[in-house]
């Protein structure tokens, strides 16, 4: 069994809107119901219509990471912008994002991996599709 969480962030406060992030979602969406037998996953989409608060994406991940079971693989997909802080850190940047604060309003990447890393998932994939 698979359990996919998808987010695709197109719409920012403060930078540049990538409209082609939500669209990325809706096609790798088609793609697996296309390739995996039905019954054998389920397609979560974190973000709502291209958008997604930074407190929310960590909320709705974590319960979705959480609810995971041995029996499951987990695949992670992201689509949006990233980049790094003045910590040297990689950030992937939700809709209410500052880039002048990546540190305080940005989804620190490695705290996301720590959080799938922690589930109780057989196989992990994360996919990240952003620069940096």
């Amino acid at each position: 069994m698979y359990k996919i969480i998808m987010c695709g962030v197109s719409k920012y406060d403060f930078m540049q809107q990538l409209p082609m992030c939500n669209n990325d979602v809706v096609l790798l969406e088609e793609s697996f119901r296309h390739i995996l037998p039905e019954g054998s996953f389920s397609i979560i989409t974190i973000s709502d219509n291209g958008e997604i608060k930074r407190h929310e994406l960590f909320k709705r991940l974590q319960a979705e990471c959480e609810s995971i079971t041995s029996d499951e693989n987990l695949i992670f997909y992201y689509s949006g912008h990233g980049g790094y802080g003045d910590d040297g850190m990689q950030y992937l940047i939700a809709t209410d994002t500052t880039s002048q604060s990546l540190e305080e309003t940005g989804i620190d990447a490695s705290y996301m991996i720590d959080i799938i890393a922690e589930s109780r998932a057989k196989a992990k994939l994360l996919i990240i599709d952003s620069c940096y």
